[in-house]
């Protein structure tokens, strides 16, 4: 089964759980989820990479608030870098984030929440 993690990374803490996004992920067949955001306990941090090891296919949503810290998901990115099968999805917003995804083969920004559908379901 394909893993997927699902972060928001968000520039303050926001309790908007009206997410039309990632409700249209979890109806997707046979893909097993794990979301968080960067304001989760760092215990979620430790499981997420934990769930990495767990699935053999792994990709990694990153929806980005511009000013967003992404200090408490580099290691999750870490972990990714030694995974043959992961793909990461990102928007563009943060010009730390896009320094640390430029060793992944695999990371593809997205504009739109359609396209990023469109793509997991071909992977799905």
């Amino acid at each position: 089964m394909l893993g997927l993690i699902y972060i928001n990374i968000l520039k303050e803490i926001n309790f908007n759980f009206d997410q039309p996004t990632l409700n249209r992920i979890k109806a997707l067949p046979d893909i097993e989820l794990f979301e968080l955001d960067n304001f989760s306990d760092p215990l979620l941090f430790s499981y997420a990479q934990d769930f990495i090891d767990n699935h053999s296919e792994i990709i990694l949503i990153l929806k980005i608030d511009e000013g967003g810290s992404v200090l408490k998901i580099t290691p999750i990115l870490n972990k990714l870098l030694k995974k043959k099968n992961s793909r990461v999805f990102y928007n563009r917003g943060n010009d730390v984030l896009d320094k640390l995804l430029t060793p992944f083969e695999h990371a593809e920004e997205y504009d739109s929440d359609d396209y990023l559908m469109k793509k997991l379901l071909l992977l799905s």
